[in-house]
């Protein structure tokens, strides 16, 4: 027989985008055990009416259970999970695209090493079901979440698109048939400063609440959440490309889709300087729900910094016999990314190279400022370079 400490657990339900069809709570798949309670926090503008529904390899065995949640916009509500199953997917009756799961373990899952856990999800969601849309009377639903991890799996099929850029997604044949070139590009990384001592402060704070305040790692969640979508939004709309996330910071560049560049310059510098002040909103927001849901007020003050050089990469796809990508590299980007080491908090440091592109643009109204590198904090390997440059404004009242 085992015996587990009774947690409590939260389920954030974040602020949607009207034109998203994919809408997965936070975290999407919530692990709990038999007794554990769990909360639901409506940051969502929109009310969700949730409907919970017992899965089972044998469709006569799924049921719809006796919990609802009737949320409006800034609701909390919670459920005590006493039941015996080890799968139970809930929906919401409003918004088709809301599907979301708790699965149920019978042994502490803290107590499990990695590949147990996997092996343990996989039995569980490896399995074909009916639409849950059967099981609700009537009621207009849609598939069950995971509803089949090898043949009909959402994360390899239907999300596909989520894993790149658009741009290299639409363009991924062609992309490759071109396979490697030199481009000059404008290289961006941005990084939130100060990140890892958030999450050092948190984990401590978990261990001393974790009964009361459950899984306080969520709310880091939906911040990097709201970061990445917002960094997702202002890049596609100045025609950047995302390489990628690396942790909580982002690699991307500008310049490939457009070659006039006296644009290339302006849509790169307004970039990070919108994604600059709209972080600013993002960490108000997150800090309001650490005081106003957990009764904390964090120490570390995290800001988001951000590092710009104008240099040549070879760009293309990459394709090694066991996995391929499409990515820059080249000396130009690891210049870029000490860049970024060098610049403080909220800073948007960029290179004399792009400095001086920014100078070349007709009625530029962008204002930088001149910053020597102190002799202690020298750019390793490109310890010749002498001076870098701050991006304070466009120049204009926004």
């Amino acid at each position: 027989m085992y015996y587990f400490v009774v947690m409590k657990h939260q389920v954030i339900i974040p602020v949607f985008q009207s034109n998203e069809s994919i809408r997965n709570f936070i975290p999407q798949t919530l692990k709990i055990q038999k007794g554990d309670t769990v909360t639901w926090i409506n940051t969502d503008n929109d009310s969700h009416h949730l409907y919970f529904i017992k899965i089972d390899p044998n469709p006569a065995n799924i049921k719809v259970l006796d919990q609802r949640l009737y949320l409006n916009s800034g609701e909390v509500g919670e459920i005590m999970f006493d039941h015996d199953y080890q799968r139970i997917d809930y929906l919401c009756k409003i918004h088709k695209g809301e599907v979301n799961s708790i699965v149920i373990f019978t042994e502490d899952y803290n107590n499990l090493n990695s590949t147990q856990r996997l092996r343990y999800l996989h039995k569980i969601y490896n399995i074909t079901i009916p639409s849950l849309s059967t099981y609700l009377d009537g009621e207009t639903c849609v598939k069950t979440a995971n509803q089949n991890i090898t043949n009909n799996d959402p994360h390899s099929k239907e999300q596909l698109s989520t894993y790149f850029d658009p741009f290299i997604f639409n363009n991924i044949k062609e992309l490759k048939l071109d396979g490697i070139n030199i481009n000059k590009l404008i290289i961006v990384f941005w990084d939130i400063s100060k990140f890892s001592a958030l999450v050092k402060e948190l984990k401590i704070l978990m261990k001393k609440r974790m009964k009361k305040h459950g899984l306080i790692f969520h709310e880091l969640e939906y911040l990097l959440r709201d970061y990445y979508t917002e960094a997702t939004r202002i890049i596609k709309k100045n025609d950047g490309i995302l390489d990628k996330f690396i942790g909580d910071g982002i690699f991307s560049y500008f310049g490939y889709q457009d070659k006039e560049l006296d644009l290339v310059y302006s849509k790169a510098a307004d970039a990070a300087l919108e994604l600059k002040k709209n972080f600013v909103k993002i960490k108000e927001k997150h800090l309001k729900i650490l005081s106003s849901h957990y009764d904390y007020k964090p120490i570390t003050n995290i800001n988001l910094k951000c590092a710009m050089h104008l240099g040549e990469v070879l760009f293309g796809y990459w394709y090694p016999p066991l996995r391929s990508q499409i990515t820059a590299i080249g000396d130009d980007v690891n210049f870029c990314s000490r860049i970024e080491g060098f610049a403080d908090d909220d800073q948007i440091i960029i290179s004399k190279e792009l400095n001086d592109g920014l100078k070349k643009i007709t009625n530029n109204t962008f204002r930088t400022k001149k910053i020597k590198i102190p002799e202690d904090k020298k750019l390793k390997t490109y310890e010749h370079v002498k001076y870098l440059y701050e991006l304070i404004d466009n120049g204009k009242n926004n």
